[in-house]
């Protein structure tokens, strides 16, 4: 299961293609498939390290981020703080 997911129900059942009847966690695992196929159908970068950033920028970055883009943060329906952008951080930066 794909527990980074788990509260994005609402946007899983949006898709097209979603299967309404799947439970909560199949529907995370579901979702993050789909949301991966779609990164790697428009070539989307998968990672930071190309521009550069490294392991050690991650925490001056989360600072960042939750200086200046708290008002993205604040839009997704899985509450996130500093602890949750240093992981995602962590998963994008190799």
């Amino acid at each position: 299961m794909s527990r980074g997911y788990l509260g994005y129900t609402p946007l899983y059942d949006a898709l097209p293609g979603a299967d309404p009847s799947l439970p909560e966690g199949d529907k995370a695992a579901d979702f993050a498939e789909k949301v991966a196929a779609f990164y790697r159908g428009i070539g989307a970068p998968r990672d930071l390290s190309r521009y550069g950033v490294r392991g050690k920028d991650i925490p001056a970055l989360a600072d960042t981020v939750m200086e200046q883009r708290m008002e993205n943060l604040e839009l997704s329906p899985v509450p996130i703080g500093r602890e949750g952008v240093i992981t995602l951080l962590g998963k994008v930066i190799v």
